[in-house]
Parts: structure tokens; sequence; C-alpha cells
């Protein structure tokens, strides 16, 4: 991507930038390039065009974003090189592509439907001894379970005397117990 020239606006705030960018992009004629999360709080605008339109963008944008937040600094680069390009354009080192970004959701829709397999398991083992079978509850099935899932099974069973937020903020240890319990008492019953 061969830039003209290279507008930045570094502001306080996430609402300024993005009070920023809309003035920019409405002042001329220039293409919003990525909002970039620094930390503390601050967030720069990158944008790209022609050198007078970013000019003129750069100017709206640092108005309006004073307005309603901290502007820290504005600069604009005309014909910025090619390796301040791809710095620019390629992504954190910690943050994950987009491709890397698609696996990850696929990995975790996979997670899930094994979870939900697993809670479908146990929820099953639970009635079965209900009707009369006998039942030995595994703990170290529960043991090897993630606390989010723990909290996700506890929910979906609506246990009595056990208060939504205690199972919101519950710690593994305890959620195993309320759990221990309840199929304890289903294996009595």
């Amino acid at each position: 991507m061969k830039m003209t020239a290279l507008g930045l606006i570094e502001v306080k705030g996430y609402v300024g930038a993005i009070e920023a960018a809309d003035a920019a992009l409405k002042a001329a004629n220039v293409t919003l390039i990525k909002l970039e999360k620094i930390k503390s709080g601050l967030i720069t605008v990158l944008l790209s065009g022609d050198v007078g339109a970013i000019r003129a963008a750069v100017d709206a944008g640092k108005e309006a974003a004073e307005k309603c937040s901290t502007v820290i600094s504005t600069h604009v680069i005309a014909r910025p090189h090619e390796e301040t390009t791809k710095v620019l354009l390629q992504p954190k080192r910690n943050e994950p592509s987009a491709v890397e970004e698609e696996i990850i959701a696929q990995e975790q829709s996979v997670v899930e439907e094994q979870s939900i397999s697993i809670e479908t398991t146990v929820v099953e083992k639970n009635v079965q001894s209900k009707s009369g079978q006998k039942h030995i509850f595994d703990i170290e099935e529960l043991e090897g379970k993630k606390v989010e899932e723990l909290r996700r099974l506890a929910r979906k069973l609506h246990l009595k005397n056990v208060k939504q937020n205690e199972i919101k903020f519950g710690r593994k240890e305890f959620l195993i117990g309320i759990l221990s319990d309840y199929y304890r008492k289903g294996a009595k019953e």
C-alpha cells in the first residue's frame, strides 16, 4: 500500500479517538488505517491520503477531539518510507493476525462442543442415578474441568440453596463441592 501522506492524532481516551477519526474522515478525502491502542488510555488515530487532505483532516480531528478529550499530539508525514508503512500495517506481536484469530475461534468452538458433551454426560449420569440405577460420581472429572465449565454446569443444574452470585464468583474448590454434593444427593435418591 503506497501512501502519499500519513496523519497521526494521539488522544487520551477512546471517545476522543473516535471523535477525532469521525471529524477527520468527514473533513477530507482520507482513509482511516486504524486506531492504535497504547497503554495508559492513549490511542493514536492513523490516517492516509494526499498531503493537503491529511493536513485538513488532522486539524479537524484535533479540534473535534479537544472538545471531549485531551489531545496529546498530532503529526503529518508527507511521503512516508515503505518500511514505515510496513511497521504501521503489520499486527502487533502479541496480537493475533486475522488468520490466527480464525484458528483461535475454531479451537474455542471445538472446546465448547467438547465441554457441552462432557456436561451432558455428567447430567445423564445424575438422571440415571435418580431413576434407580446405582451411581458413583468421579470427582476427578470435575477437577479436570475449568472454572468456567464448572460455573456453566452449576447454572444449568439450577442448584437449590446456592445463589447465582456464589456461582458467578465461586472458586474451583467451592464449585466442585456444591456439584459433588448435588450428585451425591442424586445418587442416594
